[in-house]
């Protein structure tokens, strides 16, 4: 027996301003780097005559910068090996795809205790493609054949609908190509051809893939799904807890497997917020698309009837329900909506039909767990476009065509689909933005009423006049309050916000519906890579800026995951800075960079603003993305 050191790798519905979007183009996550020393029990091809198990687990981990940027895949291996496998439970790895020593070519391992045996390095092959997939969940089947299997696929996530119709499993030694829904389709659909064999949990450690589309999907091959509706935290889930427990009952079902999963994800991530996790039955899958494919139908109906009237209805729903996938530093909404929660919403307009999905999907989602601000998450999520529809912008009229185009592959209701297409189009024939009437200043707060039958919400930005009329954007905050007919109130409160000591510009992306708590984020580069700091900060006077995480784009696109800096870090803070001639944005470093250090606690604070004149000013978006500008009050700061 020889040992060898191998490092195993592996984002309101609150405004946060459309000229703000366009420049940072990629988010994803950095973890702290571990660097795992393993024991190579010993090489081998594994073999097809072996007896069957109880249970066998199949972990299809492509690394990505995941693991390149922090080893968060070696981390998750880690946790494994604290376990191993047993004559009962067998562990089952391919890995690859992370642009880091051990992690370029995919390999095949068996987790053991205390261990990995590399069974076979299969050379430089696409994780990203529908046959690698496809070629691992067969061969695994064959070579460790069991009772029950579970695969769990483990990356970054994106939903049900992306511009280039990849959601899952993005290969950063192939460009970062990752696999659409229809690709995994395909891989488990021959997979299944193959070896006849089902299984008993598909689950997915990524962001996102708690999705109708995906779980429609996955109902052909499985009895259950196990996926987060929101992104995940960078550790992802617990792989020593959940091992544990299924050595200890190798029989288990899914749902039961499930849970321990939910439970110990939940336990392990205390202290975050944005923790989501459900086990689906998939037997029930195919009458909550049936539901959902009705209420869809009828609204088509409506809407080719009424038109606008009918869409309002709608959008408005849509705006008051849960979202996932906000992703503002790098002007990207991946639009995945809670499906209880539309549904909810939308039980004044089509009362029977909504009904019916609440009641469908509660038969489905037989477990789920989530952090304290996770009022309205209930299993699943539909994608349904919302922040992606600009009727004043052709780029993202294209983007979101492309989407949808794709989104024609996912799996979801025809009807659902139709709906999508002709909903979108209806909301560009609106191009008139939402106006201010009766605008005033009392001392220090300013009154407006918006007129605009849609409008989608109104922030307050405070910033500071640059030659060439334009604003470098410091904060953009939400309104004291705002009434059903559109009056808005707003203080004028000065106030930096600084990080040790930096100034930082802060954008508002989610107010949590029950607390009231605000998260915002703070553009930075990372290391050279865009990315932001996530702050939360409640609705007391005496409220600090209380850290979220870090969030780093990779270059695939993907929802990033929210982590911690990492010791000699290199921070630039970021700014935007707005024309008010053409509107036209780009996001600028300002100040000097820094370097985190080890006892960096990510302190921020609130500050003097520094002396000079500021301008207040709302500005209201519609359902359309329309963007309508209130007039600009000053306030000196001594």
């Amino acid at each position: 027996m020889s040992i060898c050191s191998e490092c195993m790798a592996c984002s309101v519905g609150v405004l946060v301003m459309k000229f703000y979007v366009n420049t940072f183009r990629n988010m994803g996550m950095q973890l702290g780097v571990l660097c795992l020393t393993m024991m190579l029990v010993g090489c081998g091809s594994g073999g097809s005559n072996a007896a069957a198990a109880k249970h066998t687990v199949l972990v299809y981990m492509v690394g990505s910068d995941l693991e390149s940027d922090g080893g968060a895949a070696t981390a998750d291996i880690a946790e494994m090996v604290k376990v191993g496998s047993s004559d009962n439970v067998k562990v089952v790895l391919e890995t690859g795809g992370a642009d880091t020593d051990g992690w370029r070519t995919v390999k095949r391992r068996l987790v053991q205790q205390g261990g990995v045996q590399t069974l076979a390095d299969l050379g430089s092959l696409n994780m990203g493609l529908s046959q690698t997939l496809q070629d691992f969940v067969t061969w695994g089947i064959q070579t460790y054949p069991a009772d029950k299997y579970t695969l769990v696929m483990w990356n970054h996530g994106g939903g049900s609908a992306t511009n280039d119709g990849e959601v899952y499993g993005f290969d950063e030694v192939h460009g970062y190509d990752g696999l659409s829904l229809p690709e995994i389709d395909q891989a488990l659909n021959t997979s299944l051809a193959v070896t006849g064999k089902q299984f008993e949990v598909i689950g997915f450690d990524a962001c996102l893939m708690a999705t109708m589309e995906v779980a429609n999907i996955a109902s052909r091959y499985a009895n259950y799904l196990v996926a987060s509706q929101e992104t995940e935290p960078g550790t992802g889930w617990d792989y020593t807890a959940w091992l544990q427990a299924l050595q200890q009952d190798s029989g288990m079902k899914g749902d039961a497997l499930g849970s321990v999963i939910a439970d110990s994800y939940l336990a392990s991530n205390q202290d975050a917020s944005g923790i989501t996790l459900s086990v689906t039955d998939l037997g029930k899958v195919e009458a909550l698309m049936a539901g959902v494919g009705t209420l869809a139908g009828k609204a088509e109906t409506s809407l080719m009837t009424n038109g606008s009237s009918a869409r309002l209805p709608l959008a408005k729903a849509r705006n008051l329900s849960a979202s996932y996938g906000k992703n503002p530093v790098r002007g990207n909404y991946l639009d995945m909506v809670d499906l209880k929660h539309l549904a909810q919403n939308l039980v004044g307009v089509y009362p029977a039909e909504a009904a019916n999905i609440t009641r469908l999907l509660d038969e489905a989602v037989v477990y789920k767990v989530g952090s304290p601000d996770q009022h309205y998450s209930h299993g699943l999520a539909v994608y349904m476009p919302h922040r992606q529809i600009d009727s004043s912008d052709v780029s993202k009229q294209q983007t979101l065509q492309n989407i949808l185009r794709h989104y024609a592959d996912s799996s979801a209701p025809p009807s659902w689909q139709k709906l999508l297409n002709d909903y979108v189009q209806d909301a560009y024939n609106d191009t008139l933005p939402p106006v201010f009437q009766s605008e005033s200043r009392v001392g220090d707060t300013i009154s407006a009423t918006v007129a605009d039958e849609d409008l989608a919400q109104v922030v307050v930005m405070m910033g500071e006049r640059l030659p060439g009329n334009q604003i470098r954007v410091w904060r953009l905050d939400s309104p004291d309050t705002m009434d059903t007919s559109g009056k808005t109130t707003a203080g004028l409160e000065l106030g930096a916000i600084t990080l040790d000591g930096h100034p930082v510009a802060v954008y508002l992306v989610d107010t949590d519906p029950v607390s009231k708590d605000e998260y915002y984020d703070i553009p930075i580069t990372y290391n050279g890579k865009e990315a932001a700091l996530r702050i939360k900060m409640d609705d007391s006077e005496a409220s600090e800026p209380e850290p979220v995480g870090l969030l780093v784009q990779d270059e695939s696109g993907a929802a990033p995951r929210v982590e911690e800096p990492e010791s000699g870090a290199i921070i630039q803070p970021y700014v935007q800075i707005i024309s008010l001639a053409d509107g036209e944005d780009t996001l600028e470093p300002y100040g000097e960079s820094f370097v985190w250090s080890e006892d960096d606690d990510m302190d921020f604070s609130i500050e003097e603003q520094p002396p000079g004149t500021y301008v207040f000013m709302m500005m209201a978006e519609d359902f359309s993305g329309n963007l309508g500008l209130g007039e600009p009050y000053t306030m000196t700061s001594p």
